[in-house]
């Protein structure tokens, strides 16, 4: 089966993104708190996270002193000045609460092979620094290994962006995102959304399982497959991995969702449903076509007022 781009999909935009990113980053303080989001069409624009933004933005905020930012940008040249690898980094993280800063930065810095994440040791600003020396030390390894080019032409640079958002808290959840993209050579990067949900009065990441009740799946599977943004588009294949494709083409549940205040937005990544062309996929499921199907907990969650408890974080 032939794959086409999907009209719904918005994954296009984000390598452009990557450039206007990098002058946003300039722009901003490194590890202050965060300034007041007063004008979201500009942040919007600038930013990767702009289609989950907007599944987002009638959520209350967390007051900017609950929340820090680093920042950190960088390009490492060759002898003779050649871009060899640039790093953006734009990641959001909790003012006083290390334990789910860790859980974030596991994925806003992801481990090399058979080792542990900067994060797992170390606070965010000095994680950051040091995943940037140690993948400018692989790169440079590497380019030793392979050379600096063909014939005379340079090497495309190595790129890495990292940016981590935390969205405004859901009662007692806090819904966090990731966007990490990796480009090394090859046709095309490769990078995704990783989405996370913490519970703030217990400090612990929620799965589907803290979700829904049991036996809930057939349920969630035909609200899915409803709200797929692909469906009565006509390069959209409804059969099921038919044509000789590789790729999934009905949605299953995924770990991969974020708590909105309306309903649960889930992140399907390259490959995930479709060949690389197709694009991220998300697709929001608002609670009432779900709501006998939540756990009685996870109803009380959503339902409680953090308009109270929210200041406090920051004073913790």
């Amino acid at each position: 089966m032939m794959c086409r781009p999907m009209k719904p999909v918005f994954l296009p935009f984000l390598f452009a993104a990557a450039g206007t990113l990098a002058s946003f980053a300039a722009a901003q303080p490194e590890n202050a708190a965060l300034p007041p989001r007063e004008n979201a069409e500009t942040r919007l624009a600038l930013s990767p996270f702009s289609p989950v933004e907007a599944y987002a933005a009638a959520q209350p905020a967390f007051p900017p002193d609950a929340l820090r930012r680093v920042v950190r940008e960088k390009t490492i040249r060759g002898e003779n000045g050649e871009e060899i690898i640039r790093f953006r980094v734009d990641a959001e993280y909790f003012a006083n609460r290390p334990a789910l800063n860790r859980e974030i930065f596991r994925s806003a810095l992801p481990a090399r092979a058979d080792e542990k994440s900067p994060a797992d040791t170390l606070p965010p600003e000095a994680a950051t620094d040091r995943f940037i020396a140690d993948e400018t030390q692989d790169c440079l390894r590497e380019r030793a290994l392979t050379g600096a080019g063909e014939n005379g032409v340079p090497s495309i640079p190595h790129e890495v962006l990292s940016s981590a958002r935390i969205f405004g808290p859901v009662g007692d959840v806090a819904p966090a995102c990731v966007f990490f993209w990796r480009f090394a050579g090859g046709a095309h990067g490769i990078g995704g959304f990783a989405c996370r949900n913490f519970s703030l009065s217990e400090e612990r990441e929620l799965r589907l399982a803290d979700v829904f009740e049991k036996g809930s799946a057939p349920v969630l599977l035909k609200a899915l497959e409803k709200n797929d943004p692909r469906r009565g588009n006509a390069d959209f294949s409804r059969g099921e991995s038919g044509g000789g494709s590789p790729f999934p083409s009905k949605p299953e549940p995924t770990e991969n969702f974020l708590v909105l205040r309306d309903g649960l937005l889930f992140v399907y990544n390259h490959y995930d449903l479709d060949c690389y062309a197709a694009g991220i996929i998300v697709i929001f499921v608002p609670y009432a076509e779900i709501s006998e199907t939540l756990r009685a907990d996870f109803s009380e969650r959503i339902r409680r007022s953090r308009r109270a408890e929210a200041p406090a974080d920051a004073a913790r």
